[in-house]
C-alpha cells in the first residue's frame, strides 16, 4: 500500500480515534511521530498487560493534527449488535472449546502418568490404563478449576463492519474550550519542532517530550500548560522543579500569548 497516496483511516468510537491497521500504526509512528497508546491484548498472551497490541488509541491532539494536515480521515461506523440467540450460540461454542481442550489435557496427563508408572514398575489405576479411551468427568471438572485454558475469541457469529454503515465525515470538535485550544497549540508547536510527544501525567505534567522514538530514548522534558493570564505561585514552581530534577528531566511551563507559544524552563541547580 502506498501510504503517500492513501489517507489513514481513524475509527471513531465513543469520542476517541483508533487505528486498527498495523501498517498504518507503523506509518504514523515512523513518518509523523504519532505515538498514541496501544490498548489491545496480544492474542497469544492475553493475561498480561506489560505489552499491549492494536488498536492504537490516539490523543485528541494527535487526531486533530492528522486531520488538519490531511494525513488521515475520520470514520464513524455502526458497530453490529449481538442478539440473545447469538450470545447463547457463542457461549455453547465457548464451552465446547473448553471441554475439548480439557479432555486433551487430561489424556496427556493420564498418558504421562501411565508412562511413569510403567517405567518404574508401579501399579496402574484402571482409569489411567484406559487413558486413550476415556477421560472421567471429575478430571475435566478439576481442570476447569485449576488449568488456564486458552480459547479463541474470534467468531463468525457477528458479521464484519460494512463500509455501507460508515460515515466518512463525522463531526470532530476538539479543541472546543479555551484550555483545549491552548493544549493543542502547545502540542502542535512542539510537534513542528520535531519532538515525539506522549502524555505526562505520571510525571506531574501535561506532556513528555522526547528527542527521538520513546522506544529507544528517555524523555528530556516535562511540559505543563499554564494559562497566560494565570499567576504561578512560587511553591508550585519549586515543587515542579524539584519533581523534574528527581526524575532527571527539565521542566517546561508553556503558555499561549497572542497566538504565540512561549516556554519557561525550570532546572534545579546545586549550591556549593
Amino acid at each position: 500500500m502506498n501510504q503517500q497516496n492513501i489517507k489513514v483511516q481513524l475509527h471513531l468510537l465513543n469520542g476517541d480515534a483508533f487505528v486498527w491497521n498495523a501498517d498504518d500504526w507503523k506509518f504514523l509512528r515512523g513518518s509523523y511521530r504519532i505515538i498514541g497508546h496501544l490498548t489491545g491484548s496480544l492474542p497469544r498472551q492475553p493475561k498480561q498487560n506489560s505489552f499491549q497490541g492494536l488498536p492504537l488509541k490516539l490523543l485528541p491532539e494527535e487526531t486533530t493534527l492528522l486531520i488538519e494536515k490531511g494525513i488521515a480521515d475520520l470514520v464513524d461506523c455502526d458497530i453490529p449488535t449481538i442478539d440473545e440467540n447469538q450470545l447463547q450460540v457463542f457461549n455453547r461454542q465457548r464451552q465446547n472449546n473448553i471441554d475439548q481442550q480439557a479432555k486433551l489435557i487430561a489424556k496427556e496427563k493420564n498418558q504421562r502418568d501411565l508412562s511413569y508408572r510403567q517405567q518404574n514398575q508401579l501399579p496402574c489405576e484402571p482409569t489411567i490404563e484406559e487413558s486413550d479411551q476415556s477421560v472421567s468427568d471429575d478430571q475435566i471438572q478439576k481442570l476447569h478449576l485449576s488449568t488456564i485454558i486458552h480459547i479463541p475469541t474470534a467468531t463468525d457469529l457477528v458479521h464484519p463492519v460494512s463500509t455501507s454503515s460508515c460515515s466518512y465525515d463525522p463531526i470532530w470538535k476538539y479543541p472546543e474550550s479555551l484550555s483545549d485550544k491552548h493544549r493543542y497549540a502547545a502540542y502542535r508547536d512542539l510537534w513542528h519542532k520535531g519532538f515525539y510527544i506522549t502524555p505526562g501525567k505520571k510525571f506531574g505534567g501535561d506532556y513528555l517530550i522526547y528527542a527521538d522514538d520513546p522506544y529507544l530514548f528517555h524523555s528530556q522534558y516535562v511540559v505543563r500548560i499554564v494559562a497566560s493570564e494565570k499567576d504561578i505561585k512560587m511553591y508550585d514552581i519549586i515543587a515542579f522543579g524539584r519533581l523534574c530534577t528527581n526524575v532527571k528531566k527539565i521542566g517546561l511551563f508553556c503558555s499561549v500569548v497572542d497566538d504565540e507559544v512561549k516556554y519557561l524552563s525550570i532546572k534545579w541547580t546545586g549550591m556549593s
